[in-house]
């Protein structure tokens, strides 16, 4: 026995609000009210940050840093996970010490950081302004 037309409907409108809503906010970066945000960072995992490192060369060349490589730990899955996870911009500022001794005495190194904040979703820490390798 086939369900009538009409819950058929709903179910298939409903189906394609809750697909649809957070895939056009994402994709088209406008906020509309009718559908729903999704957020992920609300509770769980609302304690790591995305962290990226760069160095700055003469002449304004900018280049990303992978810290494993530079450092020579190994893949990033054989690491620890304390290791690895980052979760404020003080300890990504830590690891700033032996990559700039990895680089060299004039090497330029700088972070920018973005946390995870409960219900706000990414929030930027550090912006990269600022050459970790100079001695405050």
């Amino acid at each position: 026995m086939t369900p009538p037309l009409g819950r058929t409907v709903a179910a298939t409108l409903l189906l394609a609000y809750v697909a649809i809503g957070p895939a056009y906010r994402h994709i088209t970066q406008r906020r509309v009210e009718i559908f729903v945000q999704w957020k992920m960072f609300r509770y769980f995992g609302s304690d790591v940050c995305q962290v990226k490192f760069s160095e700055h060369r003469a002449g304004g060349e900018v280049v990303p840093l992978n810290r494993y490589e530079l450092l020579e730990l190994g893949p990033w899955q054989e690491i620890p996970v304390r290791t690895r996870l980052i979760k404020n911009p003080r300890k990504a500022a830590g690891w700033a010490a032996p990559m700039c001794d990895a680089l060299g005495p004039d090497a330029d190194i700088r972070v920018a950081t973005r946390c995870g904040s409960g219900r706000r979703g990414w929030l930027a820490k550090t912006t990269g302004d600022v050459n970790l390798c100079v001695a405050e």
